[in-house]
């Protein structure tokens, strides 16, 4: 197994950047889309979830996964008490997620329901897993990686690996926050839905999941945001929508904006009328506004900078005064006027700005 010492300097660097979003100023819900796209850049995985829980009882409150369909959606609400009394948190906690990986290599796992009904639909065969601490030593959740059955068991060199992950991430709070309001947004995504009368979702976007659970703040209930109904709609338009998606309100369009601790959302809703008559399904469009330092730090994750340089950029981003820069990272305004310097020569443009434009407009993070 690993040990930290051993970390080589592509770890490093990818651990460092992973910290770096853990430490943005918002509520884990809305870093983890982002995040596990990082981690599996170092660690083999075709997707992650992640499961939070409250209290020292470990009760759960929201589950979120890059990948579920609405078959698995509904096995794993029939099935869930099921699961927690075979593989209980409190088991993954003492075992620092070993339970996970010594569930799978059981005679009974193959006839099991969490593999026959979920994972395998989905994809994959093997799962690993952590529980994730608060900077106060509190277990927070549970992280997961999933991988197909074609590949090898997740080995104890990538639980390793994960739980290097795990360390870097304490800074993360999953109680919602306000986003910082001086941090210009940008649209980050659009997704479209589509309802039929009785408020069935009968198709949606690639990535419609990851936005209805940002929408839902990550906290409407444990799979909420993963129903394929109306109700992963968040609860402030629900209603309103609902009545336009079944056609039993006067007006076939309705437009809102939805802030919430995870972004703001232009939703958009509206029953198309058949060329020949009669009614067709209803369309939502939901158009994610992220803050441009989320978007920044993630450009910069596989970028060379130095994490100073790194820092003074997301900074830039919020729009923070030299001052107040120089103080969040403990140095004097000569130093920092000296590292912005260096910054201006690598990306050949005459300011801070600039750069983070060019970051925005996804071109290279290393510099000139």
């Amino acid at each position: 197994m690993p040990k930290q010492n051993s970390i080589s300097r592509d770890d490093a660097q990818w651990l460092e950047g992973i910290e770096l979003l853990a430490t943005l100023p918002y509520p884990a819900p809305m870093l983890m889309p982002r995040l596990f796209k990082a981690i599996r850049t170092r660690i083999d995985a075709a997707f992650g979830g992640v499961g939070w829980v409250a209290d020292e009882r470990l009760r759960p409150t929201s589950y979120w996964s890059e990948r579920l369909s609405e078959a698995a959606y509904r096995a794993y609400s029939r099935n869930l008490d099921e699961f927690l009394d075979e593989l209980p948190l409190r088991m993954q906690l003492e075992t620092d997620g070993e339970a996970m990986r010594a569930l799978q290599h059981s005679e009974a796992f193959e006839t099991h329901w969490y593999l026959n009904d979920i994972l395998l639909p989905l994809g994959v065969r093997w799962a690993m897993g952590v529980p994730l601490f608060s900077q106060a030593g509190a277990c927070s959740g549970f992280l997961y990686v999933f991988r197909e059955a074609s590949r090898k068991p997740f080995s104890d060199d990538e639980q390793a690996r994960l739980r290097w992950v795990r360390d870097r991430m304490r800074a993360l709070s999953a109680q919602a926050s306000s986003i910082e309001t001086n941090t210009p947004l940008r649209a980050s995504q659009t997704v479209t839905l589509q309802f039929d009368r009785d408020g069935v979702m009968v198709a949606r976007s690639e990535d419609a999941e990851g936005v209805l659970y940002l929408c839902n703040e990550g906290r409407s209930g444990l799979l909420d945001w993963a129903s394929p109904s109306v109700d992963a709609l968040p609860a402030a338009i629900r209603s309103e929508f609902g009545q336009v998606i079944s056609g039993s309100a006067a007006q076939r369009l309705v437009a809102s904006e939805v802030a919430t601790s995870c972004g703001y959302f232009d939703i958009r809703a509206e029953r198309l009328q058949r060329l020949a008559g009669g009614d067709t399904d209803a369309f939502v469009t939901i158009r994610h506004w992220e803050p441009i330092d989320l978007i920044v730090a993630s450009r910069l994750l596989q970028s060379s900078l130095t994490l100073q340089e790194k820092r003074i950029l997301i900074a830039t981003a919020q729009h923070k005064e030299q001052k107040e820069i120089a103080d969040n990272l403990q140095i004097t305004i000569g130093t920092l006027k000296s590292c912005v310097n260096r910054l201006l020569q690598k990306f050949e443009v005459e300011s801070r700005q600039q750069i983070v434009e060019r970051l925005l407009a996804h071109e290279d993070a290393s510099g000139a």
